[in-house]
């Protein structure tokens, strides 16, 4: 597998185009634009990637970065050729070959479309039906919790923690921007420590994401060595 990090430019000036700010405003095109990076695959092994929109620590402080986790090297250079004014600098890519052990603690981030499945028409609606609907962080911990517990991801989570929530757009054309948009996803971002009970498990959990809506920027589980440890 491979991880590549996109910085994102976005503009220092609010008087002045951003075009990656509002590039990012649309998960429609910037999964869009990822698929590009895979030219010569076919339909199925485009969708063999996973990814995040993220901040990323420089000098400068906090800035937006995109990580991707893809089964096949990535053509950036393919992908973006008509649109670099999006990137701050070049993308990063590395070669990802994570390795644990049973009993391995490690930090944990993800990205994931919180679900429920209707009674009546067997479809999965988000958890929080309204923007207005104010959720306790209490209320979907408990329930990323549960989804853990419920699923053969080959860890248990020993830490939870919400790091945000929001609601995650797209539309495939300009009428739609300024309408109830097409794609419309709840996102809640989780990071704490997890611990590997099932190693062949954990890593086609990591290979293949968690939950719904992996296409739109949901699912990616990115993981890492606990400080000190």
């Amino acid at each position: 597998m491979y991880l590549s990090y996109l910085m994102i430019n976005t503009g220092t000036h609010p008087d002045r185009p951003r075009p990656g700010r509002l590039w990012m405003r649309n998960i429609y095109t910037v999964h869009q634009r990822l698929s590009m990076a895979f030219p010569d695959n076919s339909k199925k092994e485009k969708s063999l990637f996973l990814f995040r929109i993220d901040e990323k620590l420089g000098s400068t402080g906090y800035s937006p970065v995109v990580i991707v986790q893809s089964e096949y090297l990535p053509d950036w250079d393919h992908a973006f050729n008509n649109a670099n004014i999006l990137l701050a600098a070049l993308p990063e890519v590395h070669k990802y070959n994570p390795q644990f052990t049973v009993g391995d603690n490690l930090r944990y981030h993800i990205r994931i479309n919180p679900v429920k499945r209707s009674k009546d028409s067997g479809k999965r609606l988000a958890i929080k039906g309204s923007e207005s609907l104010e959720l306790p962080e209490e209320y979907l911990v408990k329930w990323f919790q549960n989804k853990i517990t419920r699923s053969n991801v080959g860890f248990t989570l020993q830490q939870c923690t919400l790091a945000a929530s929001t609601w995650i757009r797209g539309y495939k054309n300009h009428r739609e921007e300024n309408h109830d948009p097409k794609l419309k996803f709840y996102a809640a971002d989780f990071h704490g420590v997890l611990q590997v009970t099932n190693v062949e498990k954990m890593l086609s959990t990591i290979r293949q994401g968690i939950g719904t809506a992996k296409g739109f920027g949901f699912g990616l589980l990115t993981v890492g060595k606990v400080p000190g440890q």
